[in-house]
């Protein structure tokens, strides 16, 4: 192998990890989107049929994805001994969103109606992230889509408020499916 065969066969290697998806990569994107989805809608449903006091419980549903997530995020680690730059650096990002939905949660009455405008916003800085990440447009494109519901969310009363986070959440259903069409490790 000469000096240009060498410097090519690197440059694959390198494009190879940075543009790589794994297979079901899209999974976690597409149970978080359907989640929130039904939860969202749970919620808007059970307030407008005149049970409000109980309408948040729709939420509990959230306590499903997050098993899911560490499930398939386990078994994802077993059977990847690599990992790359990006895949730290997303696993942060996922980590620190995580962390920030959770804190969103807790605060989410003294925030009042904008606490889904917040969710919206960091939804979309991490889809936005993660597109760049992949180069994967779709997820771009989902980023702004939340950003967009973040905005209109601001003009709305609250109980419009999740159903346009139902909506927004189509920012990680679509690419999700998306990205395990892509998937090709």
């Amino acid at each position: 192998m000469d000096e240009k065969e060498s410097l090519r066969l690197i440059t694959e290697m390198i494009d190879a990890a940075r543009n790589r998806v794994r297979k079901g990569e899209g999974n976690i994107s597409m149970a978080w989107g359907y989640v929130v989805m039904l939860a969202s809608l749970g919620h808007f449903f059970a307030d407008r049929a005149g049970y409000p006091a109980e309408a948040p419980y729709a939420w509990l549903l959230i306590f499903g994805a997050i098993l899911y997530t560490l499930v398939f995020s386990i078994r994802q680690q077993k059977k990847d001994r690599t990992s790359t730059h990006i895949d730290r650096i997303l696993d942060h990002l996922w980590l620190g969103f995580s962390i920030c939905m959770m804190t969103i949660g807790f605060m989410g009455a003294q925030m009042g109606n904008a606490s889904f405008s917040v969710i919206e916003l960091f939804y979309g800085l991490a889809l936005f992230v993660s597109g760049a990440a992949f180069r994967f447009k779709p997820l771009i494109y989902g980023g702004i889509w939340c950003w967009i519901a973040a905005w209109v969310s601001l003009f709305v009363e609250f109980p419009y408020h999740l159903l346009i986070l139902a909506a927004s959440v189509l920012g990680y259903i679509l690419p999700g499916w998306l990205l395990n069409r892509k998937a090709y490790v």
